[in-house]
């Protein structure tokens, strides 16, 4: 099967108080044309689709266009929430654009309630499963292991917690069909670009390389500006990176 992977498209940035939304919506249509013709089975969006939690009419016409365009070519996509974005907007919008073959996960999910999704290769012969985790602050580490049927147990540091979570998730999988895990974290020893919120970047939110299970065959992350493979995953994981470069400093 065939999966493209991208993230943090960052709809409505500025960039010296100019719009970006004209720049959007002409590589949102590249990534259209590639998908179509590399003839990709999903298109996995790794979460920050708009850079504010209230975004523009401007900028969600940019982001449904694309949805569209996508459905027009007969390509499933699979969209996670980021910390740019707004969750219960997403999940308001989750049944409609069900019908366009857009799958939202917009909070974190067991695996067996929409944490899981399943898509069929375009010509039948396999099945994929994508397992989601959107962003998770850590105001909602608790709440979203105990979702997960976590025991309770004393605090935990984040990585801990989160480690305890990917493993929760990934155990739903079929090892008999293929296995991508959908995160929006940040993995301790990924080089970021400098255009990421220092907050969601910095220690606390540091996610250890080994708190990824080792069950998907490829780690598809956004969060991470730049794009790069991750260091001391013990699977194939990836930033997919920007579409665009978000500030001056970024080449």
């Amino acid at each position: 099967m065939r999966l493209l992977h991208t993230g943090d498209w960052h709809v409505g940035k500025t960039l010296a108080r100019l719009s970006r939304i004209n720049e959007s919506r002409e590589i949102l249509s590249e990534v259209a044309e590639i998908a179509a013709s590399e003839e990709v089975d999903v298109v996995v969006v790794a979460g920050d689709v708009f850079d504010h939690l209230s975004p523009s009419a401007d900028a969600e016409a940019a982001v449904y266009d694309a949805l569209i365009d996508f459905e027009h070519r007969q390509i499933p996509v699979v969209l996670i929430a980021g910390n740019h974005d707004h969750a219960h907007r997403w999940r308001a919008l989750e049944p409609l654009l069900d019908r366009f073959a857009v799958h939202v996960i917009p909070e974190p999910r067991r695996p067996n309630e929409g944490g899981i999704l399943e898509v069929a290769a375009r010509n039948g012969s396999a099945t994929m499963q994508l397992a989601c985790l959107p962003w998770v602050p850590v105001g909602r580490l608790i709440e979203t292991s105990h979702l997960l049927g976590l025991a309770e147990e004393t605090f935990q540091a984040y990585t801990t917690e989160m480690a305890r979570i990917l493993a929760a998730l990934c155990q739903g999988f079929d090892p008999k069909k293929c296995n991508v895990l959908v995160g929006h974290l940040f993995v301790s020893g990924a080089v970021t670009s400098g255009s990421e919120r220092p907050l969601s970047i910095g220690e606390l939110y540091a996610v250890t390389p080994q708190a990824v299970p080792v069950s998907p065959q490829y780690v598809a992350l956004g969060h991470v500006h730049k794009p790069q493979r991750v260091p001391g995953v013990a699977v194939p994981a990836r930033y997919a990176g920007s579409l665009l470069q978000l500030d001056f400093g970024e080449v």
